[in-house]
């Protein structure tokens, strides 16, 4: 098991009023495997995640990058936010 710190960008950061959270993972976790973790811990039945982009380490990745201890994943929503985010 490690550590990851995930990064909230935007309207999202805004309206769950976090910058950041760490989750634990264990090995093999993909990228889909980390928001099934952080939606066990965050509501987020008002959002729609997958229309997010997903950056780890400043690299977009897809649903099935493998995470590594140290990553640093951000999740960005929209830039428009879009009333189909909301």
């Amino acid at each position: 098991m490690f550590e990851v710190k995930i990064i909230f960008f935007s309207i999202l950061r805004e309206k769950l009023n976090l910058r950041e959270i760490f989750i634990e993972c264990g090995e093999n976790t993909s990228i889909h495997g980390v928001i099934e973790i952080l939606m066990r811990k965050i509501n987020f039945e008002d959002y729609d995640l997958s229309k997010c982009m997903i950056a780890v380490n400043e690299d977009y990745v897809d649903d099935n990058y493998l995470i590594k201890n140290g990553d640093e994943i951000a999740i960005i929503p929209p830039v428009s936010g879009g009333s189909d985010f909301l």
